[in-house]
């Protein structure tokens, strides 16, 4: 099942569309116990926040985003290494801030609602683990760059980009949890779900291909994004 999509170049610069006022929403689904964790993007609450690092990987949710380009949308300041954007954080790979209290630093752990992610430890916060090789984190889900656990029924092995709810996706093993058929080098058509080997997230509807930027449903996401 194909969005309509737009194809781009992959080293494209693009406008964020931003300029729009819409207040976006990137929401974790539901976990097993039916809480649903969100995280807002609102805007900018003031213009306060400035020196955009040039390594962005992505901004999602309609805001478009290239490897190779700075943008600003909606005040979200996003660092290369930092995995998704986090409200009103100006973040730079080589300088300390503390906006709100939080130290942010390359290799310091940040906190975004209550969750700290850290490239190089894995922790619980809150119930959420979260590892170097993880994108976002996973409500209540142990992942470890090691380690194979099976949490609530789910296969999650030391290369899995993610798995969340029931959608296994590993860049290495073709495996088929709950029927989902995910394959490193093809792209298959589960339940609606296109996720190729270098896609850091499966996302419902959106073909995502290696070589390839689309743009279904105002998601910019290019082959080399996070």
């Amino acid at each position: 099942m194909l969005c309509s999509s737009h194809q781009r170049n992959q080293h494209t610069a693009f406008e964020a569309q931003a300029t729009s006022g819409s207040n976006k929403q990137h929401v974790s689904p539901k976990a097993a116990s039916g809480t649903n964790t969100q995280h807002m993007r609102p805007k900018a609450t003031s213009g306060a926040l400035s020196g955009i690092n040039p390594h962005v990987t992505y901004e999602p949710q309609g805001n478009q985003w290239n490897r190779h380009t700075t943008y600003q949308p909606q005040g979200h300041f996003v660092n290369q290494l930092i995995t998704y954007e986090i409200q009103r954080y100006q973040l730079n790979q080589h300088t300390t801030y503390q906006p709100q209290g939080h130290q942010l630093n390359q290799h310091t752990t940040y906190e975004h609602q209550g969750h700290n992610v850290n490239k190089l430890i894995t922790y619980e916060p809150q119930g959420h683990y979260v590892n170097q090789l993880i994108t976002y984190e996973i409500q209540r889900y142990q992942l470890n760059q090691h380690t194979t656990y099976q949490p609530h029924g789910h296969q999650l092995n030391q290369h899995t980009t993610y798995e969340h709810q029931g959608n296994n996706v590993n860049k290495l093993i073709t495996y088929e949890p709950l029927g989902h058929q995910l394959n490193q080098h093809t792209t298959d058509e589960p339940q609606g779900h296109y996720v190729n080997q270098l896609t850091s997230y499966e996302t419902q509807c959106h073909q995502l291909n290696q070589l390839t930027t689309y743009e279904p449903k105002g998601h910019q996401l290019n082959k080399l994004t996070t």
